[in-house]
């Protein structure tokens, strides 16, 4: 039997850029923490967003997403409008825990809190052992996940505009806190609208995701227990060192060698 998927019924792509995917704040870290490095493996790729700037400035990209919906939608980008990035840019559905590509890298990055996605210390382990064996030693691995400094179980209803067909949708998030588990359940939902937040019809688009928090002593621990050893650790995509009063935790480290 295989293993249980990270994420529930995040197969939909319809809004994922519209709302998530068209994000650029982060982008100047991302360029800048691998400024240095020809070659990246991007784990929990999604549609692109961050492997497409890295591609522009010429590095040489590999992608693993596990959802097949998200890279074809990251294949259809780079068909239709990134044409020249074609023989820089790899993807590959393949599941973080337990990935394989005949190939070593010395540079590894999981944005988007996509870590978050790992319920279970058996995830978390299997996904750091993975990494482990496709990084040279010494090598780069840079991630992000939540510091649960605040739990926001619901959110109010927000107006976006599709990126591609310019149509305006609703969004709003439902969600709770599982205590004992550390788990953050939430469910997504999206509807279109005109462009004062009038519903066009009945019809939701409902996506269920969930996020295990990592507290920071924790997490240090977890990547330190796995044989990585802490280079950097930010509050910010500044690089302002981490406090502990930041909504994220930012970690360069490195493999043991």
């Amino acid at each position: 039997m295989g293993k249980p998927k990270i994420y529930r019924n995040f197969t939909t792509v319809e809004f994922y850029d519209s709302y998530l995917g068209n994000s650029t704040e982060d982008i100047p870290f991302w360029l800048e923490v691998t400024k240095n490095d020809q070659e990246i493996l991007d784990i929990g790729c999604g549609t692109g967003r961050v492997a497409i700037p890295l591609g522009i400035q010429g590095k040489t990209v590999y992608g693993i997403d596990n959802s097949m919906a998200m890279l074809q939608a990251f294949r259809e980008k780079i068909n239709n409008q990134y044409p020249q990035l074609k023989n820089q840019i790899h993807i590959h559905q393949q599941d973080m825990r337990s990935f394989h590509i005949d190939k070593k890298f010395h540079t590894m990055i999981i944005p988007d809190i996509s870590f978050n996605h790992l319920a279970t210390n058996q995830d978390v382990n299997d996904t750091l052992q993975s990494i482990n064996q496709h990084l040279f030693p010494g090598g780069k691995l840079i991630l992000e996940v939540i510091n649960p400094i605040r739990v926001v179980t619901n959110q109010t209803k927000t107006i976006h505009k599709h990126v591609q067909t310019g149509k305006y949708f609703l969004t709003w998030t439902l969600g709770k806190y599982i205590h004992d588990k550390q788990i953050y359940e939430t469910a997504n939902y999206y509807q279109y609208c005109d462009a004062q937040g009038k519903p066009e019809n009945d019809k939701i688009t409902q996506v269920n995701i969930y996020y295990r928090f990592y507290y920071p002593q924790e997490m240090d621990y977890i990547l330190e227990a796995n044989g990585f050893r802490i280079i950097n650790k930010y509050g910010g995509y500044d690089q302002s060192p981490f406090t502990g009063k930041e909504d994220l935790q930012i970690y360069i480290v490195r493999k043991n060698k």
